[in-house]
C-alpha cells in the first residue's frame, strides 16, 4: 500500500537549515523560520526510510537521422519509400493512434545520378513531414562533409550532437545531426571522418570548400564542446540524408502529444535506418514548466483533467516561473492496522519538496537533511 504524497515548494532557503525543524522525537519543514509556518510534517525519527535529490534539467528534443551513412541509398526506380512516426502513448477518442504515413515513389524513369535521386526523395519526403502538423517533428534534409584534423580545445571527445557549429569567413551556423571518427581523436587534433548537419542558417551562402568548423555549443550542449574541424575541399554534399527533431513542449504543449515520438524507416529502405542521433530529455525541476503543470480537476474534484499530482503543493505557494528547483524525495515507512485482522499493515509514503536550485543555502540544508537518517 502507498499514500499519495504530500507535497511542497520552498522559493526562498534560509542558511542555517532554518527551514528544517526538529528535536529528539519529530522533524519538519517550515515556510520560514520567522513565522514558523509548517509546509510538511510533523514526522517521528526513524521513519524516513532515505531521501533521494535531483537537481533540474531542461527539455532536450530527440534527434533522429535517416540516411546519415558514409555508404549512401542507392535510389531505385519504381520504389515506395516509407517514413512512420507515432506516438504509442496518443489516443483518438478512447483509441490508440496509429503512426502517420509518409512515403514517395520514384517514378519510372530516374537520373543516373544517384546524389540527384537521392535529393528527390529526401526533400519530397521532408516536405511531406513538415506538411502535416500531427507529426510533431520538423524535418529537414542533411549535409555532409569529409573532415580532418579535428581537434577540440578542452579535449573532449566529438561534438555534442544538436549543437551549432559556424562556417569560416562566411558566418553561416549549422546544427550538428552525426559525427563519426574515421581515425585519430579529438583530443590529439587528428581525428578524420564524416559530419552530418542540418538547420543551415542560409543555404546559398554555406560555401562548398575547404573551411573550418567550430562548435558555438547551444541548448543542447549548454556549453560548447570546443571541437573545430577542418572540412576537405569539395566533399560536401547537401540533402544527403534526414534529420527528424521533435518538437519538444512533451507536457506542456496545447496539444496531446504524451510524449516523445517514434520514428521508423520501415518501406523501400537497403541500407537506411532511422537512427537516434540525441536522446529525448523530459524537463525537471523548470519552473515554468512546473507552473503549466500544477493540477486541473474537473467539477466533481475527482478526476485531474490536467496536469501532475506531483506539483499540487501543499501550501498556497506557487512555483517561480524564472526558478529553478531541486527535488526532494523523503521516503517514510508508516503502518496501518486491518480493521478486519487486527494485524498492523507495514506501508510507505513520500513528501516532495522543491527547493530553489539557485539558493546558496542548499549544501548546509542537505548536511541536515543527512543527519535524519
Amino acid at each position: 500500500m502507498k499514500k499519495r504524497p504530500k507535497v511542497a515548494v520552498l522559493n526562498t532557503v534560509e542558511a542555517v537549515h532554518a527551514n528544517l525543524v526538529y528535536d529528539t522525537n519529530e522533524w519538519g519543514i517550515v515556510k520560514s523560520s520567522a513565522a514558523n509556518e509548517l509546509l510538511l510534517g510533523m514526522f517521528r525519527i526513524g521513519k524516513l526510510v532515505r531521501t533521494d535529490q535531483f537537481d533540474p534539467e531542461t527539455e532536450r528534443r530527440q534527434l533522429v537521422t535517416i540516411g546519415a551513412d558514409v555508404t549512401p541509398e542507392t535510389i531505385t526506380a519504381s520504389t515506395r519509400y516509407k517514413i512512420e512516426i507515432g506516438n504509442p502513448d496518443d489516443t483518438y477518442e478512447s483509441q490508440r493512434k496509429g503512426p502517420a504515413i509518409h512515403a514517395y515513389t520514384t517514378p519510372v524513369l530516374i537520373s543516373g545520378d544517384h546524389a540527384v535521386n537521392r535529393t528527390n526523395v529526401y526533400v519530397a519526403l521532408a516536405a511531406k513531414i513538415n506538411a502535416y502538423a500531427g507529426n510533431n517533428v520538423t524535418a529537414y534534409t542533411l549535409t555532409i562533409i569529409e573532415y580532418d584534423a579535428g581537434g577540440s580545445v578542452a579535449n573532449l571527445t566529438n561534438y555534442v550532437m544538436g549543437e551549432e557549429v559556424e562556417q569560416e569567413t562566411s558566418a553561416e551556423t549549422a546544427r550538428v545531426a552525426k559525427c563519426t571518427i574515421v581515425s585519430g581523436t579529438f583530443a590529439g587534433d587528428t581525428a578524420a571522418g564524416y559530419i552530418w548537419v542540418f538547420d543551415i542558417s542560409t543555404l546559398a551562402a554555406w560555401t562548398i570548400t575547404q573551411k573550418t568548423l567550430t562548435a558555438t555549443g547551444g541548448s543542447v550542449a549548454g556549453v560548447s564542446s570546443d571541437c573545430i574541424v577542418d572540412c576537405v575541399n569539395a566533399t560536401t554534399v547537401h540533402d544527403a540524408g534526414l534529420v527528424l527533431e521533435d518538437d519538444a513542449g512533451y507536457f506542456t504543449s496545447g496539444i496531446d502529444r504524451a510524449g516523445v515520438n517514434w520514428v521508423g524507416a520501415t518501406q523501400g529502405w537497403l541500407v537506411s535506418v532511422a537512427e537516434t542521433s540525441l536522446a529525448y530529455r523530459y524537463a525537471l525541476g523548470i519552473g515554468s514548466v512546473m507552473a503549466a503543470l500544477i493540477p486541473v480537476y474537473d467539477q466533481s474534484k475527482q478526476s485531474v483533467i490536467r496536469g501532475f499530482l506531483e506539483y499540487e503543493l501543499q501550501n498556497d505557494d506557487t512555483f517561480d516561473v524564472a526558478k529553478t528547483y531541486r527535488k526532494y524525495v523523503f521516503t517514510l515507512k508508516d503502518g496501518d492496522e486491518n480493521a478486519l485482522s487486527a494485524i498492523k499493515e507495514n506501508s510507505e509514503f513520500e513528501i516532495l519538496l522543491y527547493c530553489d536550485f539557485g539558493s546558496g543555502n542548499l549544501a548546509d540544508f542537505d548536511t541536515e537533511i543527512a543527519k535524519l537518517t
